[in-house]
C-alpha cells in the first residue's frame, strides 16, 4: 500500500543531528558508486547511486522545473519532482513546490509518496550545515576568540522555509552563540533567533553568513563583509550560499569569489554556480583582490587531497565560501529514512560507509 508522508511528518521522522548526519554519508556514498552497486548481491558496476539530474528554465517568470533521481542498493528509486516559483512568497507560499515517489528495489512498485517541500528544506539546509561544519572542523580554527574556542555566531540572510531550518540546525547542531536573521518582509522569528533591519547588521559580527534567499542579484557584498571583519578584528568567515544554481544566479557578490581563501562546492562543476562563472569571466574582479581562491577542497564530495598543515589553506583565517547545489543521492537518503527511519537506513548504507572510516 502506498503510504503518504505529509510536510511535519517529515520532521518528525528524523533529527536534527540524523539530518545533518545523513548528508555527511551522502558524500562517502556519492564517491563510491561502484562499491554501492554490489551491495544486496548485484553484480559490481551494474547500478549507479546516483542518476543524472534535470533542470529546466522554461518559464518567463524565471520559475525552475526541476527533476532529481537517486539509488540505494537494498532499498530503491527516489524521484523527486517540481517547481521553484519566486513569486510565491508575494503570497504566502514556500517558493519551492514539490513531490518525492519511492520504488521497490526489486519489483518497482511504489512505496511512498512525500511532501517534496520538507525533504527539499531537510536536504539544502542539511548540506548546507554540514559543509559548514565540516570546513570548521578542517580548518582547526573554529571561530576563536580570546583564545577559547566559541559556537559561531551565525547570520541568516533570507528567512523563509530553507533559512527558518537553517537557523534550527544552526542552533542545534552548531549550537551557535548567537543567530540573526534578514528578511525582506516581516517575519516573526523562532526561538533564538533575532530579526534585524538590515543585511548589514545580521552579518557585521558573524563567523558564518548563510544566505538562503530566491533573488538572482547579490544580496551580499563583499563591503559587507571587509566591514564585519574590521569590526571584530578577525578575517575568519565562513559564507554559504544555496541560491547560486545556475551560472546566472548569484545571492552574493561575485567579488567575494575572488577574496576568499577557499572556495568549497558540493558538486563537480565550478561554473555551475553563478558567482564563480561571473567571476571567472573577469567581470566583476577589482583590481585590487588577489584572484587565486582555492578549490583543492569539495564539501560534500570528493577529497581530492588532505589538509596540509604546513601548507596552511586554511590557516589564512580569511574568508571560506560554499556553494549548495545538492544531488538526488541526499533527496534518497532523506526520503528513505522518513519512510523506515534512521536505523534502517544507517544499517543498510553502513556496510559500506562504515568502512571508509567516516
Amino acid at each position: 500500500m502506498l503510504k503518504v508522508i505529509g510536510y511535519e511528518e517529515c520532521f518528525d521522522a528524523i533529527s536534527v543531528e540524523n539530518n545533518v548526519d545523513l548528508l555527511d554519508r551522502a558524500a562517502v556514498m556519492s564517491r563510491l558508486p561502484s562499491k554501492i552497486s554490489g551491495v544486496g548481491g548485484g553484480e559490481e558496476g551494474r547500478l549507479s547511486s546516483t542518476l543524472p539530474s534535470a533542470q529546466f528554465s522554461a518559464f518567463a517568470d524565471d520559475s525552475l522545473l526541476f527533476g532529481h533521481m537517486g539509488f540505494i542498493p537494498s532499498l530503491g528509486m527516489c524521484v523527486k519532482t517540481g517547481m521553484q516559483v519566486p513569486g510565491n512568497s508575494a503570497c504566502g507560499l514556500d517558493t519551492v513546490q514539490a513531490a518525492v515517489l519511492l520504488f521497490d528495489e526489486n519489483t518497482g512498485v511504489p512505496q511512498a509518496l512525500i511532501d517534496g517541500r520538507a525533504i527539499t528544506v531537510m536536504r539544502t539546509a542539511g548540506a548546507l550545515i554540514a559543509g559548514v561544519r565540516e570546513v570548521l572542523d578542517y580548518s582547526k580554527v573554529t571561530n576563536t576568540r580570546g583564545g577559547a574556542v566559541q559556537p559561531p555566531r551565525v547570520a541568516v540572510v533570507g528567512y523563509g522555509a530553507q533559512g527558518r531550518y537553517i537557523a534550527r540546525l544552526a542552533r542545534e547542531v552548531l549550537h551557535a552563540d548567537t543567530i540573526k536573521a534578514f528578511n525582506r518582509s516581516t517575519e516573526t522569528p523562532e526561538e533564538g533567533v533575532e530579526m534585524v533591519s538590515t543585511i548589514a547588521e545580521a552579518v557585521a559580527d558573524a563567523d558564518v553568513i548563510a544566505c538562503a534567499t530566491s533573488s538572482a542579484e547579490p544580496v551580499l557584498f563583499l563591503a559587507d563583509v571587509r566591514k564585519g571583519q574590521i569590526l571584530r578584528g578577525r578575517e575568519d568567515v565562513v559564507i554559504a550560499s544555496l541560491n547560486s544554481h545556475e551560472p546566472d544566479k548569484a545571492e552574493i557578490d561575485p567579488q567575494i569569489i575572488g577574496a576568499s581563501a577557499s572556495v568549497h562546492l558540493d558538486v563537480d562543476d565550478p561554473m555551475k554556480f553563478g558567482p564563480i562563472a561571473q567571476w571567472k569571466s573577469g567581470q566583476t574582479q577589482p583590481s585590487h583582490e588577489t584572484a587565486h581562491a582555492n578549490f583543492q577542497r569539495k564539501i560534500l564530495g570528493e577529497r581530492s587531497e588532505e589538509v596540509d598543515e604546513a601548507h596552511d589553506y586554511f590557516g589564512q583565517r580569511g574568508i571560506r565560501t560554499l556553494f549548495i547545489g545538492g544531488h538526488g543521492l541526499q533527496d534518497s537518503l532523506l526520503a528513505w529514512s522518513v519512510l523506515l527511519g534512521w536505523s534502517a537506513v544507517e544499517t543498510t548504507t553502513g556496510r559500506y560507509t562504515d568502512a571508509e572510516g567516516r
